[in-house]
C-alpha cells in the first residue's frame, strides 16, 4: 500500500472532487485517479461515489478515513524524527563533571542547551578525578566532560572548548593592603601567607591554584621510588610547577629501566593535578605502563615517598642555598 495513495485519498475526501484535489496537490487528475484505483483494488471495494465533477465517500471510505489520517500522521512524524535524529535533535547524552563543580552551576550552563534541544535526554556522572572522566570518555562511556582545570589534550580524537570563565575571589582582613586593590594579580601574592581550602575537597582545583601562584625561590621535586626496595629510580628538581618536570621524571625512569619494565609495572601516585593531567595519563599509556592513584585520605601506599622526603630533609641542609643550581647540587650529592 503506497503512502502517496493514502495522501491522495485524504485530499479527495476533504475536497469532495478529484479536480479540486489535483489542484490542491499540484498534480494531474489522471494521476490521482490512478492512485485511488490502485487503493480500491488493494481494498477490493470502491472508496468514492462519483457524481459529475463531485465525489463523496462510500461507506468503506468513511469507515477508514480516520485510520488513514492517523497512518499518514504517524508516517510524517516518523520522517520528521528520523530527519531530526540525523541532525542531532534526538538522542541521549552522557555528560561527566568533576566534583569541584557545583551541580547548580552544571544545571545553569546546561539549561540553554536543554531549551534548544528538548528531545535530547541527558544523564550526568560526577567524579572526583579528571582522569576517571577522561578514561570514561575514551571508553565511550561518556559523550562529553565538564571540568574546571583540564589541560588541552594532544589528541585529535578529543576537542576542548571553553564554555565559561569564572573569577577567583580572595578574602582578606579589612586592614590588608589588598583591600585597596581593584584586582589582585598572581604576582601580587608573592610572599603572602594564605589559607586554602582542604585539598580532599577538590584535589584538581587545589593543585591548579598552587600551580599558578608564584612563590619566591620555588623548587619542586618529582621522584619515582621502588615500592619494594625503596630505591630511588628517577628524580627531577624543577623551579616550576608546570607539568613538564613530572613527565621528565617518567622519561628518566624509562630511559634507565625501560628494559626491565613490563605492562604489569604500576605507577602509583596521589590525586595531584600533575598526575590527573591528560599529558601524564597519555605518557603512561604510551609507555605501556599501568597507572593507579591513592584514594582520598589514604596515604599508606604513598608511605615510601613520605619516608624518602622525611629522611632527605634530615640529611641535607639547604638553608644556605640561594639559587636553584645550589639546591640541585646538594640533592645530587645524595644520588
Amino acid at each position: 500500500m503506497n503512502i502517496l495513495s493514502l495522501r491522495y485519498f485524504i485530499a479527495v475526501a476533504e475536497c469532495g472532487s478529484f479536480t479540486r484535489a489535483s489542484e490542491s496537490l499540484y498534480t494531474t487528475q489522471p494521476n490521482i485517479s490512478k492512485h485511488i484505483k490502485q487503493l480500491e483494488s488493494e481494498l477490493q471495494a470502491p472508496l468514492f461515489l462519483r457524481s459529475g465533477k463531485n465525489s463523496r465517500l462510500t461507506g468503506l471510505g468513511e469507515f477508514i478515513l480516520a485510520d488513514v489520517k492517523q497512518i499518514v500522521t504517524t508516517v510524517d512524524q516518523l520522517q520528521n524524527k528520523a530527519y531530526g535524529y540525523n541532525l542531532g535533535e534526538y538522542g541521549q547524552l552522557a555528560i561527566g563533571y568533576t566534583a569541584d563543580l557545583n551541580p547548580h552551576y552544571i544545571a545553569t550552563i546546561m539549561s540553554s542547551f536543554c531549551s534548544l534541544h528538548p528531545n535530547i535526554k541527558i544523564s550526568f556522572a560526577r567524579r572526583t578525578l579528571e582522569s576517571e572522566l577522561l578514561d570514561a570518555l575514551y571508553n565511550d562511556e561518556l559523550d562529553a566532560i565538564i571540568t574546571s582545570a583540564l589541560d588541552s589534550p594532544d589528541d585529535e580524537k578529543i576537542c576542548c572548548r571553553v564554555i565559561s570563565l569564572n573569577e577567583m575571589v580572595l578574602v582578606v582582613p579589612k586592614e590588608h593592603r589588598f583591600c585597596h586593590f581593584n584586582v589582585v594579580k598572581m604576582e601580587d601574592l608573592i610572599g603572602e601567607s594564605m589559607i586554602l581550602f582542604p585539598r580532599p575537597m577538590s584535589p584538581t582545583f587545589h593543585d591548579w591554584i598552587l600551580k599558578y601562584i608564584p612563590i619566591k625561590h620555588k623548587n619542586t621535586m618529582s621522584t619515582i621510588i621502588d615500592a619494594c626496595t625503596k630505591e630511588l629510580l628517577a628524580w627531577v628538581l624543577s623551579e616550576s610547577l608546570e607539568i613538564d618536570f613530572v613527565l621528565e621524571t617518567v622519561h628518566q625512569l624509562i630511559e634507565n629501566y625501560g628494559v626491565s619494565m613490563t605492562a604489569e609495572t604500576l605507577i602509583n601516585s596521589d590525586q595531584g593535578v600533575h598526575y590527573t593531567s591528560i599529558k601524564f595519563i597519555q605518557l603512561i599509556k604510551d609507555s605501556e605502563l599501568r597507572q593507579s592513584m591513592s584514594r582520598k585520605a589514604n596515604c599508606w601506599d604513598n608511605a615510601p615517598q613520605e619516608s624518602f622526603y622525611g629522611h632527605m630533609k634530615d640529611e641535607i641542609d639547604i638553608s644556605e642555598c640561594i639559587t636553584y643550581e645550589e639546591i640541585h647540587q646538594v640533592i645530587r650529592r645524595l644520588d
